[in-house]
């Protein structure tokens, strides 16, 4: 995740012009050959079937095949293949002798020679993939994006402000601004041209033929090979790598052009930002060299291709003379990945800033509602400060409860709840076995939260299991289960006051309800001896509509704090 991270901020810290002049010194340094990687000299008919080069053929020397078929157990196109193979066949001996023997069907040493320097220049793009396309492919294309549409990035760039958003729109409620935000990124892909599509598109296609290059099983080829004992020298059977040999050619027919310098900068980015906080490092050093391993990398692909006519090769291994490579599929995603990865940041990062404003608004609710009295944190409670602290789901509402109970629940509201424990004559029963349950619930919030804040401390049960668990010789796996298993467990007993506290809220609320005469389920009723405790005290009703405006508030702060996952 944290790798993850880094590559967003990649993405979203950088500024244009940064990106910008970044590119301009990858120009200047470069001296990347432009030329294709992939030679294509054939003349066309050699590209047609073998029937149809067959009936191109003049009248006089498809007779010539009849004839000779007529000798043979094979159909005059037969025929014409097999000349044609063999002459191919020539033509490698000729143009690039010591490859393939064609009587035994065998690769040679210096095929093994050049597929070994083929799978070592592969090898440089692997790990510049790997560092960053592989890890977080939206990020990537993102960051490409913003160097191919910088236009459409600025116009994007617009949808990350939330704030702005909320600012433009202050009627508008969460799920609108979502639909607002989500809005503006469908209009700046509607900017996207069909240049900066296509030079996209190009990019995520060179990128997909790299990737399928870097991380070919060349290996497996290479081990195809043993020590012939009448060359010997390195050779192979053909027909054990036929098909890698296939597929290694569509990918190389494929990758027919350079890539572009804005997708070597991206993928020099993605491997450097392990370097952005070390000291003593030179970007411009390690850049010129990257670009310079990227050059040697390409050369060697292009060597390849021009020194080793591999489709040739497969023709006459497979006695097929019009065997062409293939385009291989890849690229076209770019769009959906690009488009997907921008609404989930947008998304995301307004989320973020609806939870922080909300955060704010419940922080600010906590301070009202408390008369502006300090909220103190439990003890050994995991925070940026204190690492090693238990992670206890629950922890910032305890400390709410804690306050609450100190600075409302004692000198304000027990003042009207006690007399009616001591003194209350409930009509029902069972309305006062609800009423004490609740009322005990309140009275012991601090010595149950205290005695948790004991248990999690160092010296008590749970800090004391944590640390042994912690201190075990023991797999990781195994440890953090049983890391995680006390942490529940502590947790567990943490909501367990929470919930003690929401439904002895409702209870009392019910009750109160009751007592004032606003119940509609003739559930609750008012005190037989109501006027009792009104003669006694003019305010009675009033402090229990205060009480009970206090408790309903803190079911709205508890469950809030449910609805944002604070502590």
């Amino acid at each position: 995740m944290a790798e993850i991270d880094l590559f967003q901020s990649l993405v979203l810290g950088l500024s244009l012009n940064e990106r910008q002049e970044l590119l301009e010194r990858l120009k200047k340094m470069s001296n990347k050959n432009l030329e294709s990687l992939y030679f294509d000299h054939e003349p066309p008919e050699t590209k047609l079937r073998i029937e149809e080069q067959f009936f191109q053929l003049s009248w006089f020397s498809r007779l010539a095949y009849y004839v000779m078929s007529l000798f043979a157990s094979k159909s005059p196109a037969q025929i014409f293949e097999d000349r044609q193979v063999l002459l191919l066949q020539k033509k490698i001996d000729h143009k690039n002798p010591g490859l393939y023997d064609y009587q035994s069907s065998k690769l040679l040493a210096p095929f093994f020679y050049q597929m070994n320097l083929l799978k070592t220049a592969s090898r440089f793009f692997y790990s510049a993939l790997d560092a960053g396309f592989n890890r977080d492919k939206g990020a990537f294309f993102a960051f490409l994006g913003s160097l191919e549409m910088p236009g459409v990035h600025t116009q994007i760039q617009a949808a990350m402000n939330p704030e702005l958003l909320d600012e433009k729109n202050p009627e508008a409620s969460e799920s609108e601004l979502k639909h607002i935000a989500s809005r503006y990124i469908e209009d700046a892909l509607k900017v996207i041209n069909d240049k900066e599509r296509a030079a996209m598109y190009y990019d995520a296609r060179s990128l997909h033929c790299l990737k399928e290059l870097a991380f070919f099983p060349f290996d497996r080829i290479l081990l195809a090979f043993s020590i012939d004992m009448a060359t010997k020298d390195y050779a192979c059977t053909f027909k054990i790598v036929k098909d890698l040999m296939i597929s290694l050619n569509n990918i190389l027919f494929s990758l027919k052009r350079s890539p572009p310098l804005t997708l070597l900068e991206s993928l020099f980015i993605f491997i450097l930002q392990e370097k952005s906080g070390v000291s003593d490092v030179d970007i411009n050093t390690d850049i010129k060299n990257l670009l310079s391993d990227a050059e040697e990398s390409l050369e060697v692909i292009r060597d390849f291709n021009i020194k080793i006519p591999l489709t040739k090769i497969i023709r006459c291994a497979s006695r097929n003379a019009s065997l062409q490579p293939k385009e291989i599929a890849g690229g076209e995603d770019w769009y959906s990945v690009y488009r997907d990865y921008w609404k989930t940041q947008v998304e995301k990062t307004l989320l973020q800033y609806l939870r922080g404003k909300r955060n704010r608004k419940l922080h600010d609710t906590f301070s009202m509602f408390l008369n502006h009295k300090e909220i103190i944190p439990l003890e050994n409670i995991y925070s940026d400060t204190n690492p090693e602290g238990v992670d206890l789901r629950g922890a910032m509402s305890l400390s709410f409860l804690r306050a609450f109970y100190s600075f409302i629940f004692m000198p304000e509201i027990n003042r009207v709840l006690k007399p009616v424990v001591l003194d209350g004559e409930f009509a029902r029963k069972e309305n006062r076995v609800e009423f004490n349950e609740s009322y005990n619930v309140f009275i012991n919030i601090e010595d149950d939260i205290k005695a948790l804040e004991n248990k999690i401390s160092y010296l008590g049960e749970y800090g004391k299991r944590l640390a042994a668990a912690q201190n075990e010789m023991t797999s990781l796996a195994i440890k953090r289960r049983k890391l995680q298993a006390i942490t529940d467990e502590a947790s567990t007993e943490a909501l367990g006051i929470i919930q003690g506290v929401h439904k002895s809220c409702n209870s009392m609320n019910f009750i109160i309800d009751g007592i004032l005469g606003k119940d509609t389920t003739d559930k609750y009723g008012r005190l037989i001896n109501h006027s009792h405790f009104v003669e006694k005290n003019v305010y009675f009703i009033n402090k229990l509509n205060f009480a009970k405006s206090k408790f309903s508030k803190i079911l709205e702060i508890l469950e809030e704090m449910d609805n944002l996952r604070i502590g």
